[in-house]
Parts: structure tokens; C-alpha cells; sequence
């Protein structure tokens, strides 16, 4: 799961979960040492500490195409290297990250952190949850940590779960999500984030993997309906400025009106016979 914490200036984020004692848990992971990480690949954007070689390795040939994809789908470059951390032992992971063992990867003290958990999965998967935690680093690095904190939780992971084709929603289908959205089990694409709370998968009752996927849904809607009001909005997002009035500025109209027509859409959609 990804959720986002601020704490002592850090956005956090990370496909597992954050739990208790999470400021506990960023004070650790900022004073961790990376002195024994090392560029254990042919890609110097990769550093791995001690036993993550083969972690490494899996993740190196995704690299190239993971980052060019990102930069396609938020128009622009990422404006400071990129460092990905890989790791030998989950523990070490979430020591250096701040959130559970259980997490496939986080972002956040200006690296992509992945743990070992991906060695496992098919290389789809892997490279869904790169690509996803690259979006999120990206928009850091544009944005600002306090003006990421402050888009609506939705959109902060929806944009990222869009880019990735579905990176850590891959457990719901669009099919799935579609039956739930227009039987009223779903978010709300609120245009106003919040700095302490946020509203997020638990809010509105939903499973994290069905709140990325209906998330991502809304952002791929609004792609799909304006392509040149899309760009202007993620452009406007990379600048700071605030997102309820980036969305109006971009579309014309407020985002309620295309949150509504997004439900009006998928309602139909749902009607229509099957051929």
C-alpha cells in the first residue's frame, strides 16, 4: 500500500504499510548511514548495500525504460539524480525507509527505496512498482515536499498508480472497480488536500489496491477527456501551485463537475450491452 507521512519535513512514501510509531520510525530513518551502499550495477542511479547484489541486478534492466516512461507521462525531466536504494534484508529496508517490513518499496529522503520482497515477482510487477515510486519522487523533487503534502491524498496517489499502468493495484481490475464505484463504494475526489489529514483509502472504506485503482481511473479520466488541460494541470502541480484552482484554470470548470461526469460515465458504461 502507499500512504504518505510528513514529519520533520519528509513526504514518505511507500507500497507497504506506515503503521504505529511512525514518527518514530522517519527519526530512525534519517539518521540511518548509507556509507556502505554501493553502485553494484552498470546503472549508477542504483545503490545497493551489502547482499542486495542480486536485488540489484533484477531491478537495473527496468531502469532506463521506468524513468523514460515517468518523464513522458509528467512532461518533463526529473530536475536532480536519481538515486534508488535497494536492499539486502526487509528489516534494513524499513529501518533505512520508515515503513514496515512488509512494504515492496517507499519513497521518500530523496531516494526510491525497494525491498528485497521484489526479487520475487515477475519483472511486470517490479517494474509497476519502480515506475510508481519514481512518480512520487519526481513530483517531489518538482513540487516540494510541503506542497505534495498538501494535494489531495486521491490524486498524490492516483497520479502515480496512472503512470505506473496500474503498479500496486494490480490485485483490482478495472472491472472490479468500475462494479464498486457505481454501487457507491468509493472515494471522493476532494480538490482540497489536507497537511495532517489526509483523506485516504480507510476514510472511505475501500481496501488500498481498490482506492489506487479507482484513483488512477479518475486521473486517466481527465487525461483522456483534455489532453492539453491534463498537461497544463500536471505542469501547474509541478510548479506548487494549489490544486483546486489548477484543475479550474486547466478544465474551465471545477473538479466536482468532473467527478461527476466521470460517475456518469462509468454508469453508463456499466449499462451498455455487452457486444
Amino acid at each position: 500500500m502507499i500512504k504518505r507521512l510528513i514529519a520533520g519535513g519528509v513526504v514518505l512514501a511507500g507500497v507497504g504499510l506506515l503503521g504505529a510509531g511512525q514518527t518514530g520510525r522517519i527519526v530512525l530513518a534519517w539518521v540511518q548511514p548509507t556509507s556502505d551502499f554501493v553502485q553494484c550495477t552498470s546503472d549508477p542511479r542504483i545503490w545497493c548495500e551489502p547482499g542486495a547484489e542480486q536485488g540489484a541486478l533484477a531491478v537495473a534492466p527496468l531502469m532506463a525504460e521506468a524513468v523514460a516512461l515517468v518523464e513522458r507521462a509528467h512532461y518533463g525531466s526529473f530536475s536532480q539524480p536519481v538515486r534508488v536504494q535497494v536492499y539486502g534484508s526487509r528489516e534494513s529496508f524499513a529501518r533505512h525507509s520508515a515503513v514496515q517490513p512488509i512494504a515492496y518499496g517507499a519513497t521518500g529522503f530523496g531516494a526510491v527505496h525497494l525491498s528485497p520482497r521484489l526479487a520475487a515477482d515477475p519483472p511486470t510487477v517490479r517494474a509497476g512498482i519502480l515506475a510508481h515510486e519514481l512518480s512520487h519522487l519526481h513530483l517531489q523533487q518538482q513540487a516540494g515536499i510541503m506542497a505534495v503534502a498538501r494535494l489531495p491524498n486521491w490524486f498524490m496517489e492516483g497520479l502515480p498508480t496512472a503512470v505506473s499502468n496500474g503498479g500496486a493495484a494490480l490485485r483490482v481490475s478495472r472491472e472490479e472497480a468500475v462494479f464498486a464505484l457505481v454501487h457507491g463504494r468509493h472515494f471522493e475526489a476532494e480538490a482540497d488536500g489536507s497537511l495532517f489529514f489526509p483523506k485516504r483509502a480507510d476514510e472511505f472504506k475501500l481496501s488500498w489496491p481498490m482506492y489506487y485503482r479507482q484513483s488512477s481511473m479518475m486521473v486517466d479520466y481527465m487525461k483522456q477527456r483534455d489532453g492539453v488541460a491534463f498537461e497544463r494541470l500536471i505542469r501547474d502541480v509541478a510548479a506548487g501551485k494549489a490544486f483546486g484552482a489548477s484543475v479550474q484554470a486547466a478544465y474551465g470548470q471545477p473538479l466536482s463537475v468532473l467527478w461527476q461526469d466521470f460517475r456518469a460515465d462509468l454508469g453508463r458504461e456499466k449499462k451498455a450491452p455487452q457486444a
